[in-house]
């Protein structure tokens, strides 16, 4: 599953992480991110990345940002990436 998430929808693998840490004592600000989270996933379930055949697709840009170890509560490091490929974001 982890597997699933990280490769097919990298961009709520950090919000799935920090909530199936309190998975077993949800409260009630943790479920309104879930139903947030959901809300957001039925929005952009039909949207689509489009490259034209026949192009030269040359320009790639990778963006990038880490954060060491500044949660408190279980110091990991968080580092998150962008790809930029001919204007459109690869995730």
């Amino acid at each position: 599953m982890i597997y699933t998430i990280i490769f097919t929808r990298p961009d709520i693998t950090f919000v799935l992480d920090k909530l199936s840490q309190y998975i077993s004592k949800l409260a009630e600000y943790h479920r309104y991110i879930l139903k947030y989270l959901i809300k957001y996933l039925k929005s952009t379930v039909k949207q689509k990345l489009y490259y034209r055949p026949g192009r030269e697709y040359k320009n790639i840009v990778v963006y990038s940002d880490t954060d060491w170890a500044s949660n408190k509560s279980d110091r990991k490091s968080i580092l998150e990436s962008m790809t930029i490929f001919y204007s459109r974001p690869i995730l």
